[in-house]
């Protein structure tokens, strides 16, 4: 588990208020994301989780303006905060947002076999990177500082420069994209899952590498998993999101022992230890909610064994808990701590 340095000696590199991310679909309006509020610091990472459908991945992609055709922003904003000034990125244009992305904020997306061109060499991924943001930078520099790059991601640089992407293993190229993402010096990385299809040794790896970069580059990393190994491994601060909401943000530390709200205990509950029975693991009863026709109250309640009256027609908002801890959960002061065994 990672210990934070204090927010205040740090930049803080993105501001989310509020932000609200809404789907077309053939049944009508699907709510993705709503009402969402972060902040994300030099340094620091926030490690997202739930489960399939509560708007993770389009959160995150709308923080670099990648958002699928069909996802409309209503509300909110995401101010990136730059070297020598601030983005509205909701307020920019496709061609204002290709200048800062792998520049200043870059992305990672799962499936790192489909981030290649199959038919040209790696080291050309790595010139044309460059070479669409840099002006003037010769394709020998590029290279010195590729061949660098990969050797940091502990991958034989020369080697892996001259293949062609289907001559590379799953794990080396998702090293080969880490390599890359890095190339421009993002303040801002984001990961979707970088991890899943990978075996347990390669993921144990790629979590290796993201901490000794994150020391030697000082980026602010946001990664979305569903594997809560990976979060307790990588994260500062673990983000809950649930039916498109945030409804729990903690460090990592106490959201593991003291969470606050059903949602995020029945997903600690869930995991297994070297030591743990059948009897001891608790799935979550019911399933996600319908985020086209939404119920009043509580999106959880369905699922919540301390649901009241109360959660089934107001729906809560995030409240402090603690320090650095909030919470949406009208009956958070019931939810014991959490004691695992392992």
């Amino acid at each position: 588990m990672q210990t934070s340095v204090a927010k205040q000696e740090r930049p803080l590199r993105l501001r989310v208020s509020n932000l609200s991310i809404t789907y077309k679909t053939h049944r009508g309006i699907l709510h993705a994301v709503r009402n969402a509020s972060f902040e994300a610091w030099e340094k620091e990472s926030l490690v997202f989780i739930g489960e399939s459908g509560c708007g993770k991945t389009t959160l995150c992609t709308s923080l670099v303006g990648m958002q699928p055709v069909n996802a409309t922003p209503i509300g909110g904003t995401v101010k990136y905060f730059g070297e020598d000034r601030e983005y509205s990125i909701l307020e920019m244009s496709d061609k204002q947002l290709a200048k800062i992305r792998w520049k200043d904020i870059a992305m990672m997306f799962q499936a790192s076999q489909n981030a290649f061109n199959p038919v040209i060499l790696m080291k050309e991924h790595f010139i044309d990177t460059a070479q669409s943001h840099l002006v003037g930078q010769s394709r020998k520099a590029i290279l010195d500082k590729s061949r660098k790059l990969l050797e940091l991601v502990r991958l034989d640089a020369d080697r892996v420069l001259n293949s062609y992407p289907h001559e590379l293993s799953g794990g080396m190229k998702q090293r080969a994209l880490l390599a890359l993402s890095f190339l421009l010096d993002p303040k801002v990385i984001i990961f979707d899952e970088p991890t899943t299809a990978l075996d347990v040794l390669t993921q144990r790896y790629i979590i290796d590498i993201l901490r000794d970069l994150r020391d030697k580059f000082s980026f602010c990393m946001l990664f979305i998993t569903h594997d809560l190994s990976v979060a307790a491994e990588l994260a500062d601060t673990v983000v809950t999101m649930y039916a498109g909401q945030i409804v729990e943000k903690a460090p990592v530390g106490e959201i593991f022992s003291n969470p606050k709200h059903p949602y995020t205990a029945g997903l600690i509950q869930a995991v297994p230890t070297l030591s743990s029975t059948h009897e001891d693991l608790k799935s979550i009863p019911g399933s996600t909610p319908d985020l086209v026709d939404m119920a009043a109250g509580c999106q959880f309640a369905p699922r919540c064994k301390f649901a009241t009256a109360l959660c089934l027609k107001e729906e809560p908002q995030l409240v402090e808990v603690g320090p650095n801890h909030v919470t949406a959960c009208h009956h958070h002061e019931y939810i014991p701590p959490i004691v695992k065994k392992g």
